[in-house]
């Protein structure tokens, strides 16, 4: 408990809670448009039960699967949400917690592509990006299989 895969979060996204509905039968909700500290609770609630009997799965099953299964529990933002989505949102949307958190997550990617561009110019720089989209592509190929294995209605439960 407390110990996070790979470290401590760096960034967070502050949710607004207007942008959640809560339609009785999925939760049981006292409301069916405005949310409640309790309506959140009772959608957290049920994801954690769920999650907590699914092995994890770097590739289908983590924490960023978890969120977005939340997320479509509560309908947030009218939004379909999967791993790619909530990546995007974050990027897009998320605050880094410190400058710590900032220099943690950018410092030893600059640093490598600053000392790699001194050291190799334009080839390595050639060769970086291709790897970049390399890496990317078979990301994204490996989500998209990944999801396609689970089924109809996989999207459901990201």
């Amino acid at each position: 408990m407390d110990q996070l895969s790979f470290g401590n979060p760096t960034k967070y996204w502050v949710l607004d809670p207007e942008l959640a509905s809560f339609p009785e039968d999925s939760i049981g909700s006292s409301t069916s448009s405005r949310s409640t500290s309790a309506d959140w609770d009772k959608a957290l609630q049920a994801c954690t039960s769920l999650y907590q009997l699914k092995p994890y799965s770097l590739l289908s099953q983590n924490c960023h699967n978890f969120v977005g299964h939340f997320l479509n529990q509560v309908r947030y933002d009218n939004k379909d949400w999967d791993v790619v989505n909530i990546a995007t949102a974050i990027f897009i949307h998320g605050q880094f917690i410190g400058a710590a958190s900032l220099a943690k997550t950018w410092l030893p990617h600059v640093g490598l592509v600053v000392l790699g561009t001194v050291l190799g110019g334009i080839p390595f720089l050639f060769c970086w990006l291709i790897s970049v989209i390399a890496i990317g592509c078979a990301w994204s190929y490996l989500f998209l299989k990944v999801q396609s294995a689970q089924g109809p209605g996989a999207a459901s439960l990201v």
